[in-house]
C-alpha cells in the first residue's frame, strides 16, 4: 500500500508540473506574440520618433554651444536699447581697456537704469545728468536713446577738469564696473561712436540681421525637440495597454 500511494503522490506531481509548464508555456506564447507586435509598431512609429528626437537634440546642442553668444547679444541689446553694433563695439573696447564682457553689460545696464529715474524726475539721477551738461529729453520731450546719450555723456566726462571728478562720474553712472571704463569714456562721443565702424572694418563684429536670424532659428529648434519629444512620449505611451497585460498575466500565472 505505501509503495502504491508513493507512486500515486509521484503521478499526481508530474501532472501538477506538467500542467503547470502547459499553462507558463501558454503564457509565454501569448507575451512573445504583444512582444513581435510591439517591435514591429517600434520599428514604424517609435523608431521615427527615436532618430528624430535625436537630430532634434543634436540640432538644439548645436545651437546651443553655436549660438549662444550671439542669442544673448540680441537680447541684450534690445534690453539696453543700443544697436547691436554698437553693444558689441563696446565691449570689444571694454577688453582692450582691461575690462570684461559682463562687466561692459552690467555699465550699459547701470546707466540705462539711471537714464529711466532721471526720465521719471527722480533728482539724484537728474542731477548726475545736468552736471555734465546732458540734456536726457529732446525737444519733444521724449528721453533720448541710450547710444546718444551715452555719447554725450562721455563728452561730458571728458570735459572735466581732474581724473577724481571724472571717476565719480563713472562710478554714479556706470557702478562699480564704470572705472574700468575710463579709457574709453574719457575718449569723448565721436571716437566712441567710431568703434562701430573700426569693428566693421575689421570683420569683427556681427550685423544685427545675422543675429536675428540666430534668434530665431535657436527658438524654431526648441520648438522642433519638444515636438519631437513629445512625438516619442506618446509612442511609448501607447505600450502601456502590451505592458498592462503582461503584468496582468504575471501576476495571475
Amino acid at each position: 500500500k505505501t509503495k502504491e500511494m508513493a507512486n500515486r503522490n509521484v503521478k499526481f506531481e508530474l501532472t501538477a508540473v506538467d500542467r503547470t509548464k502547459k499553462a507558463f508555456n501558454a503564457v509565454k506564447g501569448g507575451l512573445g506574440g504583444l512582444s513581435k507586435g510591439a517591435v514591429v509598431a517600434t520599428k514604424a512609429l517609435g523608431g521615427v520618433g527615436l532618430s528624430g528626437a535625436a537630430v532634434a537634440g543634436t540640432l538644439a546642442l548645436l545651437a546651443k554651444q553655436s549660438f549662444d553668444y550671439i542669442d544673448t547679444l540680441g537680447k541684450t541689446s534690445a534690453q539696453l536699447g543700443v544697436s547691436v553694433e554698437f553693444l558689441q563695439a563696446f565691449q570689444i573696447a571694454a577688453e582692450e581697456a582691461g575690462g570684461s564682457t559682463e562687466g561692459a553689460n552690467k555699465s550699459l545696464l547701470k546707466f540705462s537704469k539711471n537714464i529711466g529715474e532721471a526720465g521719471r524726475g527722480l533728482k539724484t539721477q537728474a542731477d548726475l545728468f545736468k552736471d555734465l551738461g546732458v540734456e536726457i529729453k529732446d525737444s519733444n520731450g521724449k528721453i533720448k536713446g541710450t547710444e546718444e546719450l551715452l555719447l554725450e555723456t562721455a563728452d561730458g566726462i571728458n570735459a572735466l577738469g581732474s581724473s577724481a571728478e571724472k571717476n565719480s562720474a563713472l562710478t554714479n553712472l556706470f557702478g562699480r564696473s564704470g572705472q574700468q571704463l575710463f579709457a574709453i569714456i574719457n575718449q569723448g562721443g565721436e571716437a566712441i561712436d567710431g568703434l562701430k565702424e573700426k569693428m566693421i572694418e575689421l570683420g569683427i563684429g556681427i550685423d544685427a540681421d545675422a543675429v536675428a536670424g540666430v534668434e530665431r532659428f535657436n527658438d524654431t529648434a526648441n520648438i522642433l525637440q519638444r515636438q519631437m519629444n513629445n512625438l516619442k512620449d506618446n509612442v511609448f505611451a501607447a505600450f502601456i495597454p502590451i505592458l498592462q497585460t503582461f503584468v496582468n498575466q504575471f501576476t495571475t500565472m
